[in-house]
């Protein structure tokens, strides 16, 4: 009885190893025929694109599952609050099934799934690169890396490239359309209507010049980062009345801020390009509106810099007595 105990224990112990040693296990590399298996079902789909300077935390990721779903995650310069070291998006519409197919389908191709997961000739930071990754649950995985595919001239991969515009263009329609719908709900007339679930953000610090961003919630709430121009970074939180923050928001609605748009592409160098933004939480969805100027544009556009200016009162307030 006990001999057979003790076979019992060690058969148990046998497989708690195996079943251990299986989860373990890194996932399979994927092949051409797993990615075009998954292209029916897309169950347990998840692709990512960073583009990145060598360490993907400081970079930016787009993530597309199999559902459509798409989430965008980027690293922000001077937060507004010191939790927020990295900045998430969660698309409020969702790519088509026949979109994440088309995706898929450009990564079984053998010259994709060629690339190695880190290339030598990507070393140092000033060299940015793509890291292009899929993973299909239960089934296995694969990650690459490629040069940046806008201005590098290091040897590329005609493949990987249109994989990566493709995801790119699929990824920009679709934010497109949702800012198509974000304009119609977040219209002038019915901005004017909202006295609750909305913030008011200015984006307006500099890399040489400092400068001050701040969010001011719908219930009275702010806060706030000022960065001067010996790069000291100083937050600050505070409230003011309700009242003066849906006459702020009343006041971009009656001047039209949010249907401004930039008259130049690109800016004169070190010039400003201060970003003005309305956020609203409707039905449980999350609509936005923003607009950004160059500072020489700004000057030149009272519904902007009126704006901006009422912004920037409030945080100089704040900061103030903070005895900041």
């Amino acid at each position: 009885m006990a001999k057979k105990i003790c076979c019992a224990i060690a058969l148990g112990s046998l497989c708690s190893l195996s079943a251990m040693s299986a989860t373990q296990d890194p996932e399979k590399k994927l092949t051409k025929a797993a990615i075009e298996d998954a292209v029916r079902d897309l169950k347990g789909v998840e692709l990512t694109l960073w583009d990145h300077a060598g360490v993907k935390t400081d970079g930016s990721s787009t993530v597309v599952r199999g559902d459509g779903t798409v989430v965008q995650s980027w690293t922000p310069y001077y937060p507004i609050s010191p939790e927020e070291k990295t900045s998430t998006r969660r698309f409020r519409l969702a790519l088509s099934p026949e979109e994440v197919r088309g995706i898929l389908r450009l990564f079984a191709v053998d010259e994709v799934l060629a690339l190695p997961k880190t290339r030598p000739d990507l070393a140092g930071v000033r060299e940015t690169r793509f890291t292009l990754s899929l993973s299909i649950s239960g089934v296995g995985s694969f990650e690459g890396e490629h040069p940046n595919i806008d201005w590098s001239k290091l040897p590329q991969s005609p493949a990987a490239r249109e994989l990566i515009r493709k995801i790119r263009s699929s990824v920009q329609e679709l934010a497109d359309r949702v800012a198509r719908e974000d304009e119609k709900v977040l219209a002038n007339d019915r901005l004017l209507r909202r006295t609750d679930g909305f913030a008011l953000e200015l984006w307006d610090v500099h890399g040489l010049w400092g400068g001050e961003s701040v969010r001011v919630h719908a219930d009275g709430r702010v806060e706030g980062i000022s960065v001067d121009r010996g790069v000291q970074v100083r937050h600050f939180k505070g409230t003011v009345e309700k009242g003066r923050v849906a006459g702020i928001l009343k006041k971009a609605a009656e001047l039209g801020t949010f249907d401004l748009k930039p008259k130049r592409q690109n800016g004169i160098p070190d010039e400003a390009r201060p970003i003005l933004g309305v956020q609203a939480t409707i039905d449980g969805a999350t609509y936005s509106r923003s607009v950004a100027l160059w500072e020489g544009e700004v000057r030149e556009t009272p519904a902007f810099q009126q704006v901006r200016q009422e912004l920037q009162a409030v945080a100089s307030e704040l900061l103030k007595q903070m005895g900041k």
